[in-house]
């Protein structure tokens, strides 16, 4: 059964081909991972920054690895351009690894919260998509 996917039923040990069930390559993005992006100095204004992002926008992941703060850092933007955190540095090291390999990661606005007069929170989900 050389390159093909299999499943073993551990009552009958019977293998059971399912190749034909998996579409390769996939089709869909794979979700990764959700969490709130984490804010930077260079985001103080994001009440501002973020005034016209909502549920269901795309975000642009941008690897940062001469970051000197942390050389795994992943940047949060928008599609404009705008930078409005980062990626939490206990969630960036599995997506800098298989963006450093060449994988593509997207995210999109899951939900923006205003948090008080001055803070507004941003989550997103994160996905891996087939190039």
């Amino acid at each position: 059964m050389s390159g093909e996917l299999a499943t073993i039923d551990h009552n009958w040990m019977e293998t059971k081909n399912l190749t034909s069930q998996v579409p390769l390559p996939f089709g869909l993005e794979v979700f990764l991972d959700g969490m709130e992006v984490a804010r930077s100095l260079e985001t103080r204004d994001m009440l501002v920054k973020c005034e016209n992002i909502s549920a269901g926008d795309a975000l642009v992941l941008k690897r940062e690895p001469g970051n000197s703060f942390d050389p795994l850092a992943i940047r949060v933007e928008t599609a404009e351009g705008v930078n409005i955190g980062y990626v939490p540095r206990e969630k960036n090291g599995i997506l800098a690894r298989l963006m450093d390999a060449g994988k593509l990661i997207v995210a999109k606005v899951r939900d923006k919260q205003l948090v008080d007069e001055f803070f507004v929170s941003i989550w997103m989900d994160v996905y891996l998509k087939e190039i």
